[in-house]
């Protein structure tokens, strides 16, 4: 029985996001075009999702989100029942696809299924949120969680936990825990969907990413992996900006580009720091208008304020988390910045480093690539945003008043891992640039 649900559940997933909103005729000029399925799964995904983000603002209970929800899927069925029926006709055009999708999804939540027992994190502060939720709360209402149930800490994750616990049939916790399997199995599909070769040389490389990202702890109700897969979805974005692009289809991937910061502003404390280390990089190195840089610089200063102003509505705390950086006084950072912490900070983040294969690997293909500093300026976001976010998460540990080990032992490898997509990008790049093709 429970399996079957676990099924029901995963169809649920595929159908709910399929229902595509019709943007191929504002993305494309042609009426002939259409985005593949992979991109479409993408957009709707962040735009859903920031839908449930923006109704919560209101202070609506989950019920009242997902009734609303649900009438915008019936007039946007209702009132594009033949781009609709059209839409399925793809879905045996890519038959195959969908198949893996369906069993990697399957292989994923059994193991989520199985292996129930939820992180500390998500026992200390997110499980309490999510309850919350569940229970048709509000944002209003975690002002009256605990301060130390982390009721400051921003809630995105456990509104979407809550979300699809409630429409789960068994009304089982982990239920709720799956979309965040199914989220990241997209994520990875959409940066995989940005090689130059063949279809059997994505799957391949989809294979090779997911086995060597794939741990349940990431599953066990942590936020990192929502932090993963939106920067997955990010450096999607970032490889299609810096392609040759019409002004029309510019215009729509930043605009996507300024709805993920939001968010990942709105899932945790990082991710505001993520958001504005990416739309630096992209000012910085992308080729656009003048005015397009003030409006992405605008966009992210508009999001981080509508951050503040939520919190304000509501009474909750909007301050950086206090029981770790307390002293931020000249003499104190001067203080904290002695030989031994750089020296354990290094040591630290290199037993990082060896424990996530992916980066591994992408640096070892960096390594060994010919000609690797030829197109250094194509790349150069995307070192920028690497480079950018090892220096905020050294500064962040430095900074730190609270056992440096500690800080270091039980949350740097998920800060490396939230960043690991764009070290993906340098394995997509290699292969495009060694028009590789796996036989």
């Amino acid at each position: 029985m429970e399996f079957i649900n676990i099924i029901i559940q995963i169809l649920l997933f595929l159908s709910l996001f399929y229902f595509r909103i019709p943007i191929d005729n504002i993305y494309y000029n042609s009426p002939s075009k259409k985005l593949d399925v992979i991109d479409h799964y993408t957009f709707n995904i962040i735009v859903y999702i920031n839908l449930f983000l923006f109704l919560s603002f209101l202070n609506l209970n989950i019920n009242n989100i997902l009734i609303t929800f649900f009438i915008f899927l019936f007039f946007l069925l209702t009132f594009n029942i033949t781009n609709f029926l059209a839409q399925l006709k793809q879905i045996t055009q890519n038959y195959f696809l969908f198949i893996i999708l369906f069993i990697v999804l399957i292989v994923i939540s059994i193991d989520i299924s199985n292996s129930i027992t939820l992180g500390w994190d998500a026992q200390k502060f997110w499980i309490h949120k999510t309850i919350n939720f569940f229970n048709n709360g509000t944002i209003e209402n975690l002002k009256h969680l605990d301060k130390g149930d982390g009721y400051d800490y921003p809630y995105l994750g456990s509104l979407l936990w809550a979300i699809f616990w409630k429409i789960s049939f068994l009304k089982e916790e982990y239920f709720g825990r799956l979309f965040y399997g199914f989220i990241y199995i997209v994520s990875i599909l959409s940066l995989t969907n940005r090689l130059n070769s063949s279809l059997y040389s994505k799957k391949i490389l989809f294979l090779i990413i997911l086995l060597l990202s794939y741990d349940y702890i990431n599953f066990a109700g942590e936020q990192d992996i929502l932090l993963f897969s939106f920067m997955a979805f990010t450096a999607s974005l970032c490889i299609k900006l810096f392609r040759p692009l019409n002004d029309r289809e510019l215009i729509f991937n930043l605009f996507l580009l300024v709805l993920l910061c939001n968010l990942l502003i709105w899932t945790k404390a990082e991710g505001t720091v993520y958001a504005f280390i990416i739309i630096l990089s992209l000012i910085f190195c992308l080729k656009i208008k003048k005015k397009i840089k003030i409006f992405l610089s605008i966009s992210l200063v508009a999001l981080i304020i509508n951050r503040i102003l939520v919190y304000k509505v509501y009474n909750l705390n909007i301050g950086v988390n206090s029981c770790c950086w307390n002293d931020l006084s000249i003499m104190g950072i001067y203080s904290k910045i002695t030989f031994d912490r750089i020296f354990t900070i290094l040591q630290y983040s290199i037993f990082a480093f060896l424990k996530n294969y992916l980066i591994i690997f992408s640096l070892i293909l960096f390594i060994i690539k010919k000609n690797k500093f030829k197109n250094f300026n194509n790349n150069l976001y995307n070192y920028i945003i690497i480079l950018l976010c090892l220096a905020f998460f050294f500064t962040a540990y430095i900074l730190t008043d609270i056992d440096l080990i500690f800080m270091l032992k039980t949350g740097l490898d998920r800060l490396l891992f939230s960043i690991t997509p764009f070290f993906i990008i340098i394995i997509i790049d290699y292969v495009n640039d060694n028009k590789l093709q796996f036989r």
